[in-house]
């Protein structure tokens, strides 16, 4: 699941929410969330700071980054019934203009 382009400064620290329950059948919950940087440019400094779930998405926080950095962020979760997922989202990191 590609979820797109989202954009942060480099000082920002900010949380990005994946809703699954559109994937989820309505009884299957999140088990676990993992969270990886992927395919990121070189020297890139963003961070991942914190993954975190509820029964039906997950939240992960980012921080860092340089002006022109870019990277994949993957965030696979698992599920109570045994489900795994995997949604993707890049991330480029802007100075404020």
């Amino acid at each position: 699941m590609n979820l797109g382009v989202m954009t942060k400064a480099p000082d920002d620290v900010l949380d990005y929410d994946i809703d699954y329950s559109l994937w989820l059948p309505p009884q299957d919950r999140i088990a676990s969330v993992d969270a990886a940087l992927q395919d990121a440019s070189p020297n890139c400094t963003i961070s991942i700071r914190q993954s975190q779930y509820a029964d039906r998405s997950a939240k992960i926080w980012l921080a860092g980054g340089a002006a022109g950095d870019t990277a994949t962020v993957a965030v696979t979760i698992n599920t109570n019934a045994g489900r795994t997922k995997e949604a993707c989202f890049r991330i480029r990191v802007r100075e404020c203009s």
